[in-house]
């Protein structure tokens, strides 16, 4: 049903939003819309977003969405229209490699924790100090359930704003 902006849609009291993507983590599995009518932040999780047919969103992007307000604030409840045209060209970060690791490589890691209920852990590389943080999304893109400590896997890497995360995994 068409309403203007902020309107109730008569589908559960949702309403229909419209703002610009302040930031989205596909890794993360979720980000947030500056909404138009009051600048106020709207959560946009993953699931969402694919059930629209889109994995990701740029800064800057426009969407038209459907939202309730919630305890927490608004949160997107399906995405109607993507604008990618107003999306805001942001040079990529080129963090630095740490040694040893070759980038885009697969390379074997053990599983150092992982707890399903927050939906990350901990890998760690043989002879190699320092910790990999792995996220469910990851996981899940893959065709895995879960980690086991001690489980061998293969990982590829990046470097993200906290340190080196897994962007892809597979069973050892």
């Amino acid at each position: 049903m068409t309403t203007q902006m902020g309107e109730t849609s008569g589908d559960g009291g949702s309403v229909e939003l419209r703002g610009k993507v302040k930031w989205f983590n596909a890794v993360k599995g979720y980000g947030f819309l500056a909404l138009e009518s009051d600048n106020s932040d709207a959560f946009l999780h993953v699931t969402t977003l694919r059930q629209a047919g889109h994995e990701d969103l740029k800064p800057g992007a426009t969407v038209v969405c459907a939202g309730v307000r919630g305890p927490k604030g608004w949160q997107v409840m399906k995405v109607i229209d993507v604008d990618s045209s107003t999306a805001i060209a942001v040079p990529p970060k080129v963090p630095p490699i740490p040694d040893g690791i070759e980038m885009g490589e697969y390379t074997t890691a053990l599983v150092k924790w992982y707890n399903n209920e927050r939906g990350y852990g901990f890998v760690t590389r043989e002879a190699t100090d320092g910790d990999i943080f792995v996220h469910a999304a990851v996981l899940r893109r893959h065709g895995m359930e879960s980690l086991a400590p001690g489980q061998k896997v293969l990982i590829r890497l990046a470097v993200g704003d906290k340190g080196l995360q897994v962007t892809e995994i597979r069973s050892a």
